[in-house]
């Protein structure tokens, strides 16, 4: 398996509220399947999960398949602590 160091994973935002939407990015038009925790699998691009709790939390691949039988991995690590978040804006909680 090669990494492909042109391709970079992105996140929308650097931190989190619970129920807010977590958005992974890759910067490819190939063919891309990501798999995260708890079983999570998508090939959508960008992909969108909703929402952000601690279970989400942990290290999404994206696998992308340049030719038919080399497939080409990126990782990107998640950490969310939603839970602990208490979000806060001018007289709003």
């Amino acid at each position: 398996m090669n990494s492909l160091s042109a391709v970079s994973i992105t996140q929308n935002q650097m931190s989190y509220c619970s129920g807010d939407t977590l958005e992974l990015s890759a910067n490819t038009l190939l063919p891309i399947q990501w798999n995260g925790p708890g079983g999570f699998v998508s090939t959508e691009n960008p992909v969108q999960i909703v929402p952000a709790t601690p279970g989400i939390s942990g290290v999404y691949t994206a696998t992308l398949r340049k030719w038919l039988y080399q497939p080409i991995l990126e990782y990107h690590n998640f950490s969310s602590h939603p839970t602990r978040v208490e979000c806060v804006s001018a007289g709003h909680r």
